[in-house]
């Protein structure tokens, strides 16, 4: 998978997976490369035969959270990600994808924004979680706030899709 041979990969999984079906581990690396290859459904439930595999397997949680939130699932994905948390509380992508799904919600801005900022400390650099934070702001009506965290990224990640964002974003502000 790392080479890059995601279909190889795949299949491999697939097989191990025939012959070891309740193993976590393989469930997992199996959800998650069809998450990476946009395969979401099937991702969704390899991810969910892990968490359930194995109650406290927070990368699983996750995973899982993030193909919900790729679904649109946003309210379903945000008790699994706070599930994750709780087992892997210094986890910076449990913390930007609880904040991401938060925010699609509209649900709780402030709590977006803190686990945003939680995730910025473990990961002071993530465009990611940067741009997300800028949302946020742009969404509680901080316009300065959000002005300066694109500003960050245009610093920080000048040549990237994380720039092109932020400067969407800027535009809109």
């Amino acid at each position: 998978l790392r080479a890059g041979r995601r279909d190889e990969g795949v299949a491999l999984l697939k097989f191990l997976n025939a012959c070891s079906p309740g193993d976590a581990d393989i469930l997992f690396f199996l959800g998650s490369a069809l998450s990476d290859a946009g395969d979401l459904e099937h991702a969704e439930a390899y991810l969910r035969r892990a968490t359930d595999s194995r109650q406290e397997f927070p990368e699983a949680l996750i995973n899982l959270g993030v193909v919900l939130s790729r679904m649109r699932k946003h309210r379903e994905a945000i008790p699994i990600l706070e599930r994750a948390l709780g087992l892997a509380p210094q986890n910076p992508y449990a913390h930007r994808n609880l904040a991401a799904c938060l925010a699609g919600t509209g649900q709780d801005l402030g709590a977006a924004e803190s686990h945003f900022q939680a995730a910025l400390k473990l990961l002071p650099d993530d465009p990611q979680t940067l741009l997300g934070l800028a949302g946020v702001y742009y969404q509680q009506g901080k316009a300065a706030a959000a002005r300066s965290t694109c500003q960050k990224v245009l610093e920080r990640h000048p040549a990237t899709p994380f720039a092109e964002h932020a400067r969407s974003l800027l535009s809109a502000i």
